[in-house]
């Protein structure tokens, strides 16, 4: 049907794609058995989370009418904790003394 030289081609491209599908799905069998036997929250990475998580809790700010941009958009932000008025995504307002920040 086909000639030698097609022939033995095949038959080792057949043998290498074998060996290198072989090799995957031991790799998967093996990461498989490793997940299936680890405790589920080591997988996880739970033990890498920091429960403490610490809030800024800011108290006498500016009030948002002694600014003098029009604001469409604000966001309170915490820079070395102090408190800073993020307005329009373009300028950065202390909220303690409505001085801009550059």
């Amino acid at each position: 049907m086909f000639s030698r030289n097609i022939s033995l081609r095949i038959r080792k491209t057949h043998r290498y794609l074998g060996l290198l599908i072989g090799i995957q799905f031991l790799a998967w069998t093996v990461s498989g058995l490793y997940f299936s036997w680890t405790n589920l929250d080591e997988i996880h990475g739970d033990q890498f989370l920091n429960p403490k998580v610490e809030t800024d809790a800011f108290q006498n700010l500016l009030p948002l009418d002694s600014i003098p941009n029009s604001i469409e958009k604000i966001h309170l932000v915490s820079l070395d904790k102090q408190p800073y008025y993020w307005i329009n995504e373009s300028h950065l307002y202390n909220a303690r003394s409505g001085i801009i920040k550059n």
